[in-house]
């Protein structure tokens, strides 16, 4: 794997931190990231800019706003063959790769103590 793609929404700040973290951890394992920005309007645009590049795997970042196109986004990066991380663990239920996300759940019945 050489060539990463990250896909995050450019109107969430916290997005634009989790770039910034990819962007660092990609430079540290020498490997050449391309971000691109979504919103929920442009899903189809984002992933034809995909398309066009020669990519090795997709970075999801987690924005809520996106959700609903999370069986869009599951569907595309299969039709392209694209090996895809998502933020939560519902994306490889609904026939994602894979995710790394800590047990929300988990997490919610721990606050609730």
């Amino acid at each position: 794997m050489h060539r990463v793609a990250v896909l995050w929404n450019p109107d969430n700040p916290t997005n634009a931190y989790q770039v910034e973290l990819v962007l660092e951890a990609a430079r540290g394992l020498g490997l050449e990231l391309t971000a691109l920005s979504v919103r929920l309007a442009d899903i189809d645009n984002s992933f034809a800019a995909l398309g066009e590049r020669s990519l090795d795997g997709l970075v999801i970042t987690d924005d809520s706003s996106l959700i609903p196109l999370i069986p869009r986004r599951i569907a595309l990066t299969a039709e392209r063959r694209l090996p895809a991380i998502y933020p939560f663990s519902d994306s490889v239920r609904r026939g994602g790769l894979m995710s790394y996300s800590a047990n929300l759940f988990k997490l919610w019945q721990r606050a609730a103590g």
